[in-house]
């Protein structure tokens, strides 16, 4: 079954951007080549527009890979948040998101490529010196009942305001809303990261593959972390390009899905993936890569 990073935040919880920068994929352009935004939000590891764009995360990685191989389009970069982009491709405007959920809605005005991403969904992610506490959260497949942490009052978690996750944590957090040991860290996406590193809280919820990036990046001592899977969210998540309905997004998905199934069974975007992981969760990745590989499924 196809699901989709941005099932969450990948991308729901960017905040709306006005554009801050385009450029051309390559120094020569012809009139006569059809032209195609990409419009990127910032959500790293995914997406980084801190940079010549397409930036460094393994999202990027396969739009990168997308543009050197199809030389027929003019390629061009913007910053946008979800929200505006959306808006452009309602417009009509001729533009792609490299990552997105192609929901029903978004159908009746873009067309979706088959899938591209594939990554571990939303876990409970704590220091390892303070994973003992939440152990007795664990149900008998040893998954977090998310209710019942956020219950538990003594154990504090920080969330960057809005940003989006799966159905069931979003709506256990609707429910809490403000509740002492759920605290609000602003946009800062990096903000709960650094504090889960420095021990000022007890967890926090996270794609596996972001701590690494902000821990790390920053200079701040890392810590050893524990990853837990939440009951109710699937065991993966895949995310597809958007691109705007007629003739200039629809050639593109076309090429899109064919280099994707050029690429297959196995991307080389999945080892940029792999490489900004940990290893565990590297580990949990590849084998579920080999159970569900969405790469090699007829669409």
């Amino acid at each position: 079954m196809v699901r989709s990073l941005v099932a969450r935040s990948l991308f729901a919880l960017c905040l709306l951007a006005a554009p801050i920068g385009m450029a051309n994929a390559s120094d020569s352009t012809s009139d006569s080549k059809p032209v195609i935004t990409w419009l990127l939000n910032d959500f790293p590891p995914f997406i980084q527009v801190d940079g010549p764009l397409p930036g460094k995360g393994f999202v990027d990685a396969a739009v990168r890979h997308f543009i050197e191989r199809t030389p027929e389009f003019t390629h061009r970069f913007e910053v946008s948040g979800i929200a505006r982009a959306l808006s452009l491709m309602q417009l009509g405007t001729p533009a792609c998101h490299p990552a997105l959920l192609p929901t029903a809605e978004r159908l009746a005005y873009a067309v979706a490529s088959r899938p591209v991403h594939f990554v571990l969904p939303h876990h409970v992610v704590a220091r390892a010196d303070r994973a003992d506490r939440l152990r007795p959260y664990l149900d008998a497949q040893g998954k977090i009942n998310i209710d019942s942490l956020l219950n538990d009052t003594g154990l504090r978690t920080s969330i960057t305001e809005q940003r989006a996750f799966a159905a069931p944590i979003q709506a256990a957090l609707a429910l809490r809303k403000g509740a002492p040991n759920i605290l609000m860290t602003g946009v800062h996406f990096n903000a709960p990261f650094l504090q889960l590193a420095a021990g000022w809280i007890d967890y926090i919820i996270a794609y596996p593959v972001e701590p690494r990036w902000y821990i790390n990046s920053e200079a701040t001592p890392g810590a050893a972390l524990e990853y837990f899977p939440i009951a109710g969210v699937e065991e993966y998540v895949v995310g597809h390009v958007l691109c705007t309905k007629g003739p200039v997004g629809e050639a593109l998905i076309q090429r899109i899905d064919r280099l994707v199934m050029d690429a297959a069974p196995r991307p080389p975007w999945i080892d940029a993936e792999i490489a900004l992981s940990d290893s565990a969760s590297a580990q949990k990745l590849e084998e579920l890569l080999l159970r569900h590989n969405p790469y090699v499924r007829p669409q």
